[in-house]
């Protein structure tokens, strides 16, 4: 059984689905927002993980959350990964993606790095989610197996900058 915690547009869901077709999907989303384009075989719900949800402990295999960067404050981080360590079956595996606009060395940020930097943290937001999730991984007793920080460059003229 296969949890999508943010499922957002399902297109996640979507492309398991066509690639594992005979696993069992569900996703949950704030939003409660069912996207038109669907499976029949996957299952879309209301769903928050910070206020925990509604299924039994180590109900599922594998667990998907992504880019709820700007959706979950710090102390929620740690709420919602202890929720997925208690729906995961034992030998269960999390995976967890996450963005950071923002250069980790502060001094290859520019005025906008720095202000949307002091807007997300003044929200309680971790403007660097990217370097310390596995933080609040451990916290949750979670053990990571593997952990992997990409650069992504954007833009005509993106800069390249050593984090």
């Amino acid at each position: 059984m296969v949890l999508d915690i943010g499922y957002g547009s399902g297109s996640w869901l979507m492309e398991m689905n066509k690639e594992f077709p005979d696993a069992k999907y569900i996703g949950v989303d704030i939003s409660g927002t069912i996207p038109e384009d669907r499976a029949s075989s996957i299952i879309y719900e209301f769903g928050d993980i910070v206020k925990g949800l509604k299924y039994p402990d180590a109900s599922f295999d594998f667990i998907n959350m992504r880019h709820l960067v700007y959706g979950l404050s710090i102390d929620e981080w740690y709420i919602a990964l202890k929720e997925i360590r208690r729906l995961l079956k034992p030998k269960g595996c999390a995976q967890l993606t996450e963005i950071q606009h923002i250069p980790r060395n502060p001094e290859n940020r520019s005025d906008y790095d720095n202000a949307i930097f002091d807007y997300i943290t003044e929200m309680g937001q971790d403007p660097m989610i990217t370097y310390n999730l596995s933080k609040y991984t451990h916290s949750s007793g979670m053990r990571i197996i593997h952990n992997e920080q990409r650069n992504l460059f954007f833009g005509m003229y993106s800069t390249i900058y050593y984090l």
